[in-house]
Order: C-alpha cells, then sequence, then structure tokens
C-alpha cells in the first residue's frame, strides 16, 4: 500500500470535499491483512483516549450529510458544553484551562483537541465495522449478508477449503462423506448468492455496479463507516506492505512482517545522503499497539517531555532503541484496556515490532551505552521492517539486529530495499 494523500492542503481538498484518491475496494481486495492492521492500530488509538494520542492524526473532517440537510461527525461542535460525565472521561490534558505541568509541544504536527471528539459514536461506529473477510467478500460484488458470508466460510474452513484461494484439500485427504458436506456448502452458498444478487437487482437495477457494493452494504450498518474506513486507507501516509514468502525471514516464524517506509521522499533523500557521509546501523524500536495509528502518519517521533511520552525518559530525551529485540519487546506490550483490541480483527492479541536503520553518529546521541540508543534528531532515523507479532526461530541468535540484517543479507533476502 502507497501513501494516497500528503498533509499539502490542496491534496487534502482534493481527498476531502472532491472524493480524489483511491478505490476502497480495490485496497481491500489486494491487501486484506494491512487494512484490518491499519483498522486495529486507529481502534487501539481511540480506546486510549487518556493518552491523548488519537488527537495528532484524526479523521475530523470525516461526515455523513443526512437527508434533513444535518450532518454527522465523530466531533461536537466548536463551542459546546461538555458536561461533566463527557469531561471524567476525557484526559484532564486534553481539557482547555487545566493547570498542568509544562511540557514540549510538538511543531510539527497540527494536534486535534481532544475534547471536542465524540468518543462515544467513535467507539460506537468502530465496533459495528464487519471482519476483514465480509468487507473483501463485498469489495468483490458479492451481496450477501455478513452472517452469511460468515456462515459459509466458516462451512469451508471446516471441509478443507482455503480462506483466502478457495481451494479444497486434496481430495485423497478427504472422506466421502466430507466431500458430499463441502459440496453441498458450496451449492448451499452459490443458491444464497445467486438469490441475493437477484433480489438486489431487482432492487437497484441500473444503480449499483461491483464498486457500489461495498459502500451499499456498509451504510446499511451506519453511514460513517464507508468515510471512515476510506480516510484510515487514503491519510496513510508510509509506504508499506506484506513480505512474499520468498522475501520473509528464515530467521522469524512470525508469517505477517511488512515493509515499512515511513517519511516523504525528501526525508528518505536526506537520509541516504547522512547515510553515504557517515554509515548506518540497525536496532529495534518497540512500541504499543495505540502508537502505530499515528506512526504509520508521522514517522516516529520525538515525544519526550511532551504528554504523548508513553515510556518515560530513563536514558534521557529521544526515540529509543535497542540493539537486541527482547529488549525493545518488552515495549510493545498494549499500554490501555483489554478493550482496545478491535473484536474483529484477524490478529486479535497484537504486538509491533519495527527494524529500524539509524544514521551512525552515535556521539550526538543522548545514549548510546550498553545497546540502548537514544535518539533526538528525528531526521537520523527511518522505519524499514514491521513483524507483528513477531517470533523468532532461534531467539538468542536472531534477536541482536546486527546479526539478523547481515544473516538476511547474506541470504538475499534485502535487495528489494
Amino acid at each position: 500500500m502507497k501513501p494516497q494523500a500528503c498533509n499539502d492542503d490542496l491534496c487534502t481538498f482534493r481527498y476531502d470535499e472532491l472524493g480524489i484518491g483511491l478505490s476502497l475496494d480495490a485496497e481491500i481486495i489486494r491487501s486484506p491483512e494491512l487494512v484490518d492492521l491499519l483498522i486495529s492500530f486507529f481502534y487501539a488509538s481511540a480506546s486510549n483516549k487518556e493518552q491523548g494520542r488519537v488527537g495528532l492524526f484524526f479523521p475530523s473532517k470525516v461526515k455523513s450529510e443526512q437527508k434533513d440537510g444535518s450532518v454527522r461527525s465523530f466531533i461536537y461542535p466548536e463551542g459546546i458544553n461538555v458536561t461533566s460525565a463527557e469531561a471524567s472521561e476525557i484526559a484532564p490534558q486534553a481539557l482547555p484551562n487545566v493547570t498542568q505541568k509544562k511540557t514540549k509541544t510538538l511543531k510539527t504536527i497540527n494536534v486535534f483537541p481532544v475534547h471536542r471528539i465524540n468518543f462515544t459514536l467513535l467507539t460506537h461506529v468502530l465496533n459495528l465495522i464487519p471482519s476483514i473477510d465480509v468487507l473483501r467478500a463485498w469489495s468483490q460484488g458479492s451481496t450477501m449478508s455478513a452472517q452469511t458470508i460468515l456462515y459459509n466460510l466458516d462451512k469451508k474452513r471446516k471441509f478443507g477449503t482455503s480462506q483466502t484461494t478457495g481451494a479444497t484439500t486434496s481430495g485423497k485427504y478427504l472422506s466421502e462423506a466430507k466431500k458430499i458436506a463441502l459440496k453441498q456448502a458450496e451449492d448451499d452458498a452459490e443458491a444464497e448468492l445467486q438469490k441475493e444478487r437477484l433480489e438486489s437487482r431487482n432492487h437497484t437495477i441500473g444503480q449499483i455496479g461491483q464498486g457500489d457494493v461495498l459502500r451499499m452494504k456498509l451504510d446499511e450498518i451506519d453511514d460513517l463507516i464507508y468515510p471512515l474506513l476510506r480516510w484510515l486507507i487514503a491519510t496513510n501516509l508510509s509506504h508499506i506492505r506484506l513480505l512474499r514468502e520468498e522475501e520473509n525471514f528464515d530467521q522469524m516464524s512470525s508469517p505477517h512482517n511488512f515493509v515499512l517506509l515511513s517519511g516523504p521522499a525528501q526525508r528518505e533523500q536526506t537520509f541516504q545522503m547522512l547515510k553515504q557521509k557517515h554509515g548506518s546501523f540497525f536496532a529495534w524500536h518497540g512500541s504499543s499497539l495505540g502508537n502505530w495509528h499515528v506512526i504509520l502518519r508521522t514517522s516516529l517521533k520525538n515525544m519526550s517531555s511532551t504528554k504523548y511520552m508513553s515510556a518515560g525518559k530513563a536514558y534521557g530525551e529521544g526515540i529509543y532503541f535497542a540493539a537486541n529485540a527482547n529488549t525493545s519487546l518488552g515495549y510493545c506490550t498494549s499500554r490501555g484496556p483489554v478493550s482496545s483490541i478491535w473484536k474483529e480483527s484477524i490478529y486479535q492479541q497484537i504486538q509491533c515490532l519495527a527494524l529500524c536503520e539509524i544514521i551512525d553518529l552515535k556521539e550526538e546521541f543522548t545514549h548510546s551505552k550498553n545497546g540502548i540508543y537514544v535518539v533526538p534528531q528525528e531526521h537520523y532515523v527511518v522505519t524499514r521492517f514491521v513483524m507483528v507479532n513477531p517470533k523468532f526461530v532461534n531467539s538468542a541468535a536472531s534477536a541482536d539486529a546486527g546479526a539478523f540484517v547481515q544473516e538476511s543479507k547474506k541470504r538475499g533476502q534485502l535487495k528489494f530495499l
């Protein structure tokens, strides 16, 4: 998935007001694992409202116009009086006129005021989003209900059908009874599909094409779901894709490893110039689930001494990295309620570990001893990979970032970079 929209005012206007940007259907079909991950990241960020990070990149312009001329959105109108009940659910540091310690501000990010976010509506809509299996079926033109899609998928899985390809298990491994049951399940699914397609055509003939089914089905649930999903995809400012089977790391048994190149092209160009002059090295970065929604859109930021700092600053101010993956994994633990996990996600429990490339100017770092690096200079850092629920084949041998990269280069697994 490539970046769809940037922070430029014209680019934002083209996306928000003119609808120019991307095909949500195509992205769901092409990258279902990634779309699921983006929803999960935002869900976790929105659930951990006490930290207020969701305001760093919020869908303030996502809206739905109603027939009576009113507009539904996730924000309260400016100047609204927040009730005491609502105020108790909002982070104290997010409310106006609250005494707090003096903190550093993030000048490069426009922060949306958290006290204006309607968390009740936002959480309600997020909990209504169907699973990626259902979204993918609707994106491909199916008009079956979510319940029918999941029921038929469950039938096929029980009798040896692949979720992603639809290919059945080799016949010699299936008993005659299972073959008959599988055939019946497929016939039932096809009959149901044909019936719903016919009903849909008769009801909306000449109005709905394959690309419109997804929006129609989502609008039936809630008319804010479609624009919210489109915003989630379109505002991703990172180039991110799932590693292909031949690219995946031999040192890892986890299947969901992604190439992640965050930051604008100019930043990468600056990084390459610095790299030619000073060299670079690799290190791990761990961050809790609720932080990744913002990381994908702003790159790694030095949050030290701001109210968004999530893990302290024991070794001074800067972005924290470790040579050993086990150290960084300790910071991947979700810092929020159990309810911060999107219940429809294919991942369920999620830990994300990034492998980053850093300019080798350790003398300029805040700290660089005992395998811990604290880098205050954001432009010295570029993310290269993110591993979801990482599992090392040999944790002792593979956890060192330098050895991990050298071994991968030796096996020709980093050529595409």
